[in-house]
């Protein structure tokens, strides 16, 4: 019946997609693309005081999800396209070129002046850097397995 449909799907909510994606599926053409949108909205503040734990367990959750329901991805900044991959080509393509170590607060505005750096996380207490280089920036790094958040923040890195 249609060659594309897009899909606008809120990925904390698994059975709703896959409900509707299964509608999706049932009336597209042989051939026909399902394109699904997910809009990744700024964090209200009031959510920076939730433990760590707890947003890295949302996002690697959501990581998961996404990645089972979709073959293809977009980040999209301002209307234009800053990446257009399969999730997993894309995680596999930083591979060997993101590095992660823990330091001190104090050290982070040196971290952002001499590395290319992706983001930040609080893990039990601790700040942990990501970083992209393709070889090791420092003794003190050591090599991290990419996400789909360092895809994310390596995209949006390179447009900036």
């Amino acid at each position: 019946m249609y060659r594309r449909i897009v899909c606008a799907l809120d990925i904390g909510k698994l059975q709703k997609c896959e409900r509707l994606l299964k509608r999706a599926a049932a009336l597209v053409d042989d051939g026909g693309e399902i394109d699904v949108v997910h809009v990744v909205e700024e964090v209200p503040s009031y959510l920076a005081d939730l433990p760590q734990e707890v947003v890295t367990d949302a996002i690697r959750d959501s990581q998961e999800k996404f990645e089972n329901l979709c073959r293809r991805m977009a980040i999209i900044d301002r209307g234009e396209i800053l990446l257009e991959a399969e999730p997993l080509a894309a995680t596999h393509a930083l591979r060997g070129r993101v590095w992660k170590r823990v330091v001190a607060k104090h050290e982070l505005p040196d971290v952002e002046q001499r590395y290319r750096l992706l983001c930040t996380k609080l893990q039990s207490g601790r700040t942990i850097v990501h970083v992209q280089a393709d070889e090791r920036p420092a003794p003190e790094f050591e090599p991290v397995e990419p996400d789909l958040e360092d895809v994310y923040f390596n995209a949006m890195a390179r447009h900036t």
